[in-house]
C-alpha cells in the first residue's frame, strides 16, 4: 500500500495557487483551462451525440444541484464535458467537497470491473475526514476489504454507462464507519465520449459520533 501523500488541503485561499502550479494538468500535457476551451465543438472529432445523464432525483441537497448544473453547462454540444473543461475558480463553494479520480484500465476483477480508480485531487472536507490527503491512492486503497467491490463497481458504472451515480452510505474507510456521507459521482471525457475521469462531489451527513 502506498504511503499517505503529503496534505494538501483545497481550501478558498489557495485556488489561485493551486490553477497556477497545475490544476489543470494532465498527466504530462497541460491541457488548456475553460476560458480557451470554450466553442471547441465544431473542433472536436466528429463522434456520435452522447445524452448527458440527467441528474438522480435522490440529489436533492443544494450543493449536488450546484455541481450537476456547473459540469452539464460545461459539455460542448453531444459531448460529455472533460477535465479541460472544469475550472476550480468557477466553483470554489464546491472544492471542499469535491474528489476528481482518473479511470486507470487494468485486468478484470472477481465482478468484471477492468478499471481502478486513483485519487487525483481531494477536497478539504475529505481529508478533514480521512485524517491524511488520499491523493496518488487508489480508491480501493481505502476503502474496506468487504466493500471494495462495491465501490469500485459504482465508480466503474459511471464510466462505462457514462451515468450520474448518487448514494448515500457509511464511509467505509476503517475508523470511519460511523460517519454519513451522501455523494454524486459524474463522468468526465478528454473525448467528449470515452470517460477517462470521474468527478464526485461529497455532502457530509451529521451523525453524532460513537460513544
Amino acid at each position: 500500500m502506498l504511503p499517505p501523500t503529503p496534505c494538501v488541503l483545497y481550501t478558498v485561499g489557495k485556488i489561485a495557487e493551486d490553477a497556477a502550479r497545475g490544476w489543470f494538468d494532465h498527466g504530462q500535457e497541460r491541457l488548456p483551462s475553460h476560458r480557451s476551451a470554450r466553442g471547441r465543438g465544431a473542433d472536436a472529432v466528429s463522434a456520435p451525440a452522447v445524452a448527458l445523464p440527467v441528474l438522480p432525483a435522490e440529489a436533492v441537497d443544494p450543493g449536488f444541484r450546484r455541481f450537476y448544473d456547473y459540469w452539464a453547462s460545461r459539455a460542448p454540444a453531444g459531448q460529455l464535458p472533460g477535465r479541460q473543461h472544469i475550472d476550480p475558480l468557477d466553483i470554489p463553494h464546491l472544492l471542499a467537497g469535491v474528489m476528481l479520480y482518473d479511470v486507470v484500465p487494468g485486468q478484470a476483477d472477481a465482478a468484471g470491473n477492468t478499471a481502478r480508480f486513483r485519487v487525483r485531487i481531494a477536497g478539504e472536507m475529505l481529508v478533514g475526514i480521512l485524517g491524511y490527503n488520499p491523493a496518488g491512492r487508489f480508491l480501493d486503497e481505502f476503502v474496506l476489504a468487504d466493500r471494495r467491490g462495491v465501490v469500485n463497481a459504482a465508480f466503474a458504472r459511471v464510466a462505462r454507462e457514462r451515468i450520474a451515480h448518487y448514494w448515500e452510505n457509511q464511509l467505509w474507510t476503517a475508523g470511519r464507519e460511523y460517519i454519513r456521507m451522501r455523494r454524486l459521482a459524474l463522468p468526465l471525457a478528454r473525448d467528449g465520449a470515452n470517460p477517462d475521469m470521474v468527478i464526485a462531489y461529497h455532502v457530509r451527513s451529521e451523525l453524532p459520533p460513537p460513544e
